[in-house]
């Protein structure tokens, strides 16, 4: 297998990258080898974390209200994500471009990466989508995929698209009334892609792969990695103690291990 920590030229679709602080992995991802899904509440682009439903129908205010809430709720907290880096298609894979790389990103290190002092870890991507799919899709609704960048991102219609037809992105409140459940499922399915898979340009530089799924409850979801990890990239800020005891744990595993320097950024 090639090393996902190479300058070489390679399949871009070979490898994921996840980055985190040092706590982090030490704490959790390296001890128990899983990956925690975080709720849509948390993350960083407004446009995903808060979700504002739009309804059609006439019902009682505190009806909407509630409802309103509800849905909130689901989107917000019980739609969960795992969210990685990828490798960016090039010709040019050599010691002068390494910010084609999933793993030697400047921004992802500084926006994700505790400013370059925790840890990028590499996974063999066919791998952890299959176990992705072995451990959740029996039990949960769960999407996956690159993310699209666009410079701009359209807003939902205001406005039925036909006569007694509603556009997908809006709600039914009798639908909603009658059968909660089955119609958040709809329409989840409907506009999972726009809602999850689509984001301004402006965050294109991440490459990013998510791995989604929407559970029954807040409590969280973990990802099993033991099978996908390959290797583990500590930053160059990171402190010589923790990449020793980083180092020692691959090679008790026989996974890839470096660290970052000046010239992956250049």
């Amino acid at each position: 297998m090639k090393q996902p920590f190479s300058y070489e030229v390679r399949n871009p679709d070979e490898f994921l990258f996840h980055y985190t602080s040092m706590e982090t992995f030490l704490g959790y991802l390296m001890p128990n080898l899983t990956i925690r899904f975080s709720p849509m509440s948390k993350v960083n682009d407004p446009k995903e974390s808060r979700f504002s439903p739009n309804f059609w129908g006439k019902s009682d205010i505190k009806v909407m209200r509630n409802l309103s809430g509800q849905l909130k709720e689901f989107f917000e907290d019980n739609v969960k994500i795992a969210c990685f880096s990828r490798d960016t298609p090039s010709v040019a894979f050599d010691a002068g471009t390494h910010m084609f790389h999933g793993w030697s990103k400047p921004t992802m290190w500084a926006h994700y990466g505790s400013n370059h002092s925790g840890v990028c870890v590499a996974f063999k991507k066919q791998t952890i989508l299959d176990n992705f799919k072995l451990q959740f899709s029996d039990s949960l609704k769960c999407f996956y995929g690159n993310v699209n960048y666009q410079e701009k991102i359209a807003h939902s219609p205001k406005y039925r698209t036909e006569k007694y037809k509603l556009h997908d992105s809006w709600f039914d409140i009798s639908d909603l009334e009658n059968d909660f459940d089955s119609t958040v499922h709809s329409y989840l399915d409907k506009n999972f892609e726009e809602m999850f898979f689509r984001k301004h340009g402006d965050w294109s530089n991440e490459r990013e792969f998510r791995l989604l799924i929407a559970s029954q409850n807040k409590e969280f979801e973990y990802l099993d990695i033991s099978e996908s990890i390959v290797g583990i990239c500590v930053g160059l800020e990171s402190i010589e103690s923790d990449c020793i005891v980083v180092q020692e744990f691959c090679e008790r595993n026989n996974l890839a291990f470096t660290k970052t320097h000046n010239g992956c950024f250049r």
